[in-house]
């Protein structure tokens, strides 16, 4: 295996596109080179109108009829690089080529483009783990050694001590938020899980305390995903709608719905927070990012503390600023936040007879992943005992996967897809309405909730 080097389009800085070669490719250098530099002219053709401030988003109802002519395209372009993935680099590139002109294209016509619907992303771009498994399987934007989102979440969590002060609690409970929140380290899309498809398991600390966990696909159309971890002093619920959008030269993906960290002991106090935006972003490099200034609340109704936050890019896309209220001084802030959700976030008080307190440390988190012993700090145990469960639905995807086996992934993907929408002509021509196992749709607030529970307000 080989590299080849080009300059990137229209870089001042002069970074250089890393392309790997197969030694025995069918291929001069000359031929990649022209490929490259067409692909270059495509980006050019349109850089300067995508790279300046994107204009604001549409209803996704506005673009709904011209979406399916932009999905062709899409989907033509994908089905190119599916079939020249085996082929030698210039075969690759070109289809590269057609494939940035196709997003380059529908970015150019349009304003916004709701993606939620798109269904031609290439299998190698999809991630070895669906939609349900994101909060356990996905590895850190902050690096591969840190533990999960979902450890870091619920240890945060379990610190917090019931019986302490409200402002306490509050701050504890602002920093196991934090912890979960981050963008997806890889630009590989999560699998679209089928209706019903659940993901269960038991986390459990050295201490002996556990979260019992399940998230189930309670809708398809839209794509909704429930979940529910009751752990020994918190619990934990929520929803979540994915709606990618296509904006100008980056994708931005909100995530719709809410997350609430109860406390039953107390009356069951619950923290509820809004769900932050985060960004695919294709120039000048791919990668992704917490969406900038986009504001994240984290509230407390019944302790009166309210938080907002932001991430920035001023001071690099990793920082998080903000400040705590609290309703019973006025509105008034009590604490500013700043920090890293990679390094420490600070909250510091406003009043001069009170110390600065670190609410969240990505550090301490990554010494446990690298010290290669997170086994004596916790362990998580996947159920499976669910026909429906996420890793038995994609088995065969999964396994074609692992052996590099593409033609055989993409088969076994597309039939889990078809026989979904087999059974939901079944039980449409039945007159059936599906029900999820785990869950209830809760009419007066329009979330869904665990049906086994009394509802946490």
């Amino acid at each position: 295996m080989s590299m080849m080097c080009f300059p990137v389009c229209g870089s001042p800085d002069r970074r250089r596109a890393v392309v790997l070669v197969d030694d025995d490719a069918d291929v001069t250098f000359a031929d990649a080179s022209d490929v490259f530099f067409d692909a270059r002219d495509a980006f050019d053709a349109r850089a300067s109108a995508l790279s300046s401030d994107q204009p604001m988003m549409r209803d996704v109802e506005d673009d709904h009829d011209d979406d399916d002519g932009t999905f062709a395209a899409l989907s033509r372009a994908s089905e190119r690089m599916e079939r020249e993935s085996r082929s030698n680099l210039a075969a690759r590139a070109r289809a590269t080529a057609t494939a940035i002109k196709a997003v380059l294209n529908a970015a150019a016509s349009k304003k916004s483009i709701d993606l939620t619907s798109f269904l031609g992303t290439p299998i190698r771009w999809c991630s070895r783990y669906s939609v349900l498994r994101i909060a356990t399987d996905s590895v850190s934007p902050i690096s591969k050694d840190m533990p999960s989102r979902t450890f870091r979440m619920f240890e945060m969590l379990r610190r917090i001590r019931v019986d302490s002060t409200a402002e306490e609690r509050f701050l504890g409970a602002l920093g196991a938020f934090i912890a979960e929140c981050e963008p997806p380290r890889s630009l590989k899309k999560p699998l679209n899980p089928v209706l019903g498809e659940t993901a269960m398991h038991t986390i459990t600390f050295a201490d002996g305390s556990s979260f019992e966990c399940v998230w189930e696909q309670v809708s398809h159309h839209p794509p909704v995903t429930a979940n529910f971890a009751r752990g020994p002093t918190f619990v934990v619920a929520g929803n979540v709608q994915p709606k990618p959008r296509l904006v100008g030269a980056h994708i931005d993906v909100a995530l719709d719905g809410y997350v609430q960290f109860v406390i039953p002991s107390r009356g069951n106090e619950t923290y509820e927070a809004s769900m932050p935006t985060f960004e695919w972003r294709f120039l000048p490099r791919w990668y992704a990012r917490m969406k900038p200034n986009a504001p994240v609340t984290f509230a407390c109704a019944r302790t009166g503390f309210r938080a907002e936050l932001t991430y920035g890019t001023k001071y690099g896309c990793h920082r998080i600023k903000g400040a705590v209220y609290a309703l019973g001084a006025g509105n008034g802030v009590v604490y500013t936040i700043d920090g890293r959700y990679d390094g420490e976030v600070v909250a510091t008080p406003t009043r001069a007879d009170k110390a600065p307190k670190t609410i969240f440390d990505a550090n301490e988190f990554l010494r446990i992943g690298q010290s290669g012993r997170t086994h004596e700090h916790w362990m998580m145990v996947k159920r499976h005992d669910d026909p429906r469960d996420s890793d038995t639905v994609w088995r065969e995807c999964f396994e074609a996967m692992d052996r590099n086996d593409w033609d055989a992934a993409r088969a076994a993907k597309k039939k889990v897809e078809d026989d979904e929408r087999v059974e939901r002509r079944a039980r449409a021509e039945r007159g059936d309405i599906w029900r999820p196992k785990y869950f209830a749709h809760e009419k007066s607030t329009g979330r869904w909730v665990r049906n086994d529970v009394p509802t946490m307000t």
